[in-house]
């Protein structure tokens, strides 16, 4: 009996690593893709679209800081239709973002840039920062927005690599709620600026 509820354990921790692994494994594809298509794209119909927002302002104790937030999506077809006298209307539609992307200074020695690819309810976000303060790169990766895993790596020999997956500090599972409130903020303001585009059209 005690055989039996050990090897029923390892089953279910082996398919839990397994869909963990895959997650991450199809978010890591999913953005190489993503990137691929941005830097081929020509802007031509059918291809990978962005749209930005950009704001500067006087920080206090950082100075001058420059923010870009851009977003990087597949233009959907409008809805056509026609009322019962024959007049058309054309409805907007959009697809989700493939990437949102927002870079920002701190002072003028620090230069941070976060990604969120969106991936259904699966995401990856990743965010570098180089710079006087140190170079840090880290990642997070959601699965129908449970965190699966998490990565660090550091430009200091001391710090290396460091890899959380199936237990997370509370520090890491905290920020990693923060995140996931990012994705829906950033995801909500996407669809707000193409709906304030007509407003004086």
């Amino acid at each position: 009996m005690k055989t039996i509820i050990i090897l029923l354990f390892l089953v279910q921790f082996q398919v839990f690593t397994q869909n963990e692994e895959t997650v991450v494994e199809r978010l890591n594809s999913y953005a190489d893709s993503v990137e691929n298509l941005i830097k081929n794209t020509t802007g031509a119909p059918g291809e990978v679209y962005s749209i930005s927002i950009n704001t500067i302002r006087n920080v206090r104790a950082i100075g001058v800081q420059e923010t870009k937030i851009t977003y990087y999506f597949f233009q959907k077809d409008d809805s056509v239709y026609e009322d019962s006298e024959g007049t058309a209307y054309f409805v907007p539609r959009y697809n989700p973002p493939l990437l949102v992307m927002v870079e920002y200074n701190i002072a003028n020695s620090q230069t941070v840039v976060a990604r969120y690819y969106i991936n259904g309810e699966n995401g990856l976000y990743n965010i570098i920062s180089t710079g006087a303060y140190g170079n840090s790169n880290r990642s997070f990766w959601f699965g129908k927005n449970d965190l699966k895993r998490f990565e660090e790596r550091s430009a200091r020999d001391e710090m290396g690599v460091i890899i959380e997956s199936g237990k997370f500090s509370k520090s890491i599972y905290s920020e990693s709620l923060n995140i996931l409130d990012n994705f829906s903020d950033y995801t909500k303001l996407y669809y707000d600026i193409f709906k304030i585009e007509y407003k004086d059209k």
